[in-house]
């Protein structure tokens, strides 16, 4: 992917609606000019209240992990189980997300809505599509780290997708993250056993 492509400016993005919000997150369906003049629908995912979190600590930590999940989104090869990332928005203080949009929501309220019923054979399949994207994820040496029913999306083609990706950390991250907290424990103990040194 051209890393030029994937910056697209506000003014190329048209809100349609709101899709679903979290308590950090919100996403919305979107219309978006792609890098030849072609126009797509998409979703944009964005933080509460970007403007009031300008210059802020709290605006400085939501732009990080935003860019962190693009870089994750950004470094995988093979989108058929993943949802499929289109880019970033990085003229406002807090960058948006534009990834592929997935029109018929999540697998918790395809499994949940009572009027459905679902077979054998589709849960199979979900089942399948979940597991090949879990799949590449350990090719790419990424840990989701949120695995769950609500975060698996189903796409226009009726292929359900891994999403959500803002708790996913490289595997060199992780084990960076156990150093610390080993180290941090190590401290701990040492000046626990110099307390009692002096009791």
């Amino acid at each position: 992917m051209d890393r030029l492509s994937m910056y697209y400016p506000t003014r190329m993005i048209k809100q349609i609606g709101m899709i679903g919000e979290g308590n950090f997150c919100q996403v919305q369906k979107v219309e978006q000019v792609g890098p030849e003049g072609d126009e797509r629908v998409a979703a944009m995912k964005a933080c509460h209240v970007s403007n009031e979190l300008k210059g802020t600590q709290a605006g400085r930590m939501a732009s990080i992990e935003i860019l962190h999940e693009a870089r994750i989104l950004a470094g995988f090869s093979n989108y058929t189980f993943i949802t499929m990332f289109y880019g970033i928005c990085f003229d406002e203080p807090i960058p948006k997300l534009i990834m592929e949009l997935c029109p018929y929501g999540s697998v918790e309220s395809y499994v949940t809505n009572k009027e459905v019923t679902i077979t054998t054979a589709e849960k199979i399949l979900i089942a399948h599509d979940i597991a090949c994207g879990m799949q590449h994820l350990e090719e790419c040496f990424c840990v989701h780290r949120d695995l769950a029913a609500r975060n698996c999306l189903i796409s226009a083609k009726g292929i359900v997708k891994v999403a959500d990706f803002g708790l996913s950390r490289q595997a060199r991250e992780l084990e960076s993250e156990k150093l610390r907290f080993n180290e941090f424990k190590a401290r701990k103990f040492f000046l626990y056993i110099k307390g009692l040194k002096y009791e």
